[in-house]
C-alpha cells in the first residue's frame, strides 16, 4: 500500500542522512583537530625569520583573512533580508559563510604568528578562536537538526496512516493523537526535552499496556517502530535547544570579533 511504502523510503532516507550525519560529525572533528595541531605545530616552529605579522607575506595574510572574514558577516545580511531570502540565496550565503569564516580565522592565526602579542591584536585572535569554535559547534547541531527531524515527522506521521488501517483503529488512533499533541506538535525547552527524553520509556510501557488488547502482532510491530521514531525525535528536539541556545551565544562573539579587528586593524595603521 502506498503508506508502506512511504515508511519503508522514510527509512531509506533515515540511513542516507544518518550517512551525511556522521560525515558532518567527522568534518567539525577534523576542523577543531586541524586548528589545534596548526596552532600547536606554529608555536612550536615558526620562526620571525619566515614572516612577519607588519608587512609582507605576514601582512598579506592577516589582510586576505580580515577581508573573508568580513565576506562571511554578508550571511547575516541576506539572512535578515527578506527579498535575498526569497530568491533562495540564504543556503548559499550560509555555505559561503562557512567557507569564508573557516578559512578566515585560518589566515588570521598564521597571520598571528602563533602569539598573543599587543591588547587588542591578543583580543582579536582570542575572538577569532572562539567564532571558529563557536560555528564548528554550530554547524555540527544544524547538521543534526536539519537531517533528522523533519525525515522523522514524515516517518511517524506514515505509521499513524498505517495503524489506522486497523480494526482496532479508534483505541489506537485516540493513542497515537495524543502522542502526535504531546511530542510531535509540543515547542521543547531544553529542560522539558531533556525530561521527556528520560522519562519516554514509561510513558512507552504505559502506552503499550493500555493497549495490549488492541494490538496484533503486526500492528504492536508497527505501534514499536512508532514509538521508537517518536523517541528519537525527542532526542533531536534536544539538539535543537542546544541549537537556539548556541544563536544568541554566537552573534555576541562575532560582534566582539568584528569590534575586536576594527580597533586592531586601526591601531596597526595609525600607530
Amino acid at each position: 500500500m502506498p503508506v508502506v511504502q512511504l515508511s519503508h523510503a522514510g527509512s531509506k532516507n533515515t540511513g542516507k542522512r544518518g550517512v551525511k550525519t556522521t560525515r558532518s560529525v567527522m568534518i567539525s572533528l577534523c576542523l577543531l583537530g586541524s586548528m589545534i595541531v596548526l596552532f600547536g605545530v606554529g608555536r612550536v616552529y615558526w620562526d620571525e625569520r619566515y614572516y612577519v605579522p607588519e608587512e609582507g607575506f605576514g601582512y598579506g595574510l592577516g589582510l586576505t583573512g580580515g577581508i573573508l572574514m568580513l565576506f562571511a558577516y554578508a550571511y547575516a545580511f541576506v539572512k535578515h533580508s527578506s527579498g535575498l531570502r526569497q530568491k533562495g540565496l540564504l543556503l548559499r550565503s550560509l555555505s559561503l559563510h562557512i567557507v569564508f569564516g573557516v578559512v578566515g580565522v585560518y589566515l588570521i592565526v598564521i597571520h598571528s604568528t602563533f602569539h598573543i602579542g599587543s591588547i587588542n591584536g591578543g583580543v582579536a585572535l582570542v575572538s577569532a578562536l572562539l567564532v571558529f569554535v563557536s560555528g564548528v559547534i554550530g554547524r555540527f547541531l544544524y547538521t543534526r537538526i536539519h537531517y533528522g527531524i523533519g525525515n522523522r515527522h514524515l516517518i511517524a506521521m506514515g505509521i499513524e496512516e498505517e495503524l489506522s488501517s486497523f480494526e482496532s483503529s479508534s483505541a489506537i488512533s485516540q493513542r497515537t493523537q495524543e502522542m502526535r499533541e504531546k511530542f510531535l506538535q509540543r515547542r521543547f525547552t531544553l529542560s522539558s526535552a531533556m525530561l521527556t527524553y528520560l522519562s519516554f520509556p514509561l510513558t512507552r510501557r504505559k502506552m503499550l499496556r493500555e493497549l495490549s488488547r488492541d494490538l496484533d502482532d503486526v500492528a504492536r510491530s508497527l505501534m514499536n517502530h512508532y514509538l521508537d521514531t517518536l523517541h528519537r525525535l525527542i532526542y533531536l528536539r534536544i539538539y535543537e535547544s542546544f541549537f537556539r541556545i548556541w544563536r544568541y551565544a554566537h552573534m555576541p562573539l562575532l560582534v566582539l570579533l568584528f569590534a575586536s579587528g576594527s580597533i586592531h586593524v586601526f591601531a596597526v595603521h595609525v600607530y
